[in-house]
């Protein structure tokens, strides 16, 4: 008997010890796809990590350029309210 489908709802698919079973230890198409998927979250996470490290580092070097601006600066959200302001 293979596994259970991704149609299979846990109520009907606990009928049985053997369908039980299977939800627990899969076979070895469902190991495969448990590696498959677990390699690929881990590369997206480290992608979405190594762009936030980016992104911090952006953030860091404007606003330590605006902190010493000549000028004040004036920092506002996409309706025009005002979310920071620097010192002139």
């Amino acid at each position: 008997m293979s596994g259970p489908t991704p149609t299979d709802r846990p109520s009907d698919s606990f009928a049985t010890p053997h369908a039980l079973h299977n939800w627990i230890v899969p076979g070895p198409t469902q190991a495969l796809l448990l590696r498959q998927t677990w390699h690929e979250l881990t590369s997206r996470l480290g992608d979405l990590l190594t762009g936030f490290g980016a992104a911090q580092q952006q953030r860091s070097r404007y606003h330590g350029l605006g902190e010493y601006a000549p000028d004040g600066n004036l920092i506002t959200d996409a309706a025009g309210v005002i979310q920071e302001a620097t010192e002139a």
